[in-house]
């Protein structure tokens, strides 16, 4: 675990130790990234360990970071990093790890193609023990190819 990068201030309500991490790296998801922290919300409120969320905006110029500042007021779980001049996801969700809390590290997309949903199983599998990584794929036997965007099929 890393310690706080003062750059990113912690909420005061913020839990100092968290079961999980999860990074969404954004660049223009003003009219998504709202409703991905609100099926966020359940998830969070479902689980009996703390869970942060790490929002890494690399710049964006549609007013995301704007979106997640209000969204903070009422999540102290929610923290948001806005990286200028670096767009970049990979090197964006390698930011949000650097000052993660988490003893669990993962990210996800913030334009809702991956289904927040998945997170729930997957704690389920690190909460069972005896694995070292978890991860979700859309080629897995039962997964299903819809809605993504074009570049992603």
């Amino acid at each position: 675990m890393l310690e706080n990068d003062s750059r990113y201030p912690l909420s005061p309500h913020h839990p100092l130790d968290c079961h999980l991490s999860l990074t969404i790296p954004t660049l223009n998801e003003a009219q998504n990234i709202s409703r991905v922290i609100q099926h966020l919300d359940g998830l969070i409120a479902s689980q009996k360990k703390p869970i942060e969320v790490i929002v890494v905006d690399d710049a964006s110029t549609d007013g995301t970071a704007d979106v997640v500042r209000n969204l903070q007021g009422t999540r102290p779980w929610l923290r948001l990093i806005v990286r200028e001049g670096d767009r970049d996801l990979s090197r964006a969700v390698v930011e949000g790890w650097k000052v993660a809390r988490g003893e669990w590290l993962g990210c996800m997309d913030g334009d809702l193609q991956h289904p927040v949903e998945t997170w729930t199983e997957m704690l389920e599998r690190i909460d069972r023990g005896h694995v070292d990584l978890v991860m979700g794929s859309r080629f897995l036997s039962g997964s299903k190819l819809e809605g993504l965007s074009g570049g992603r099929t």
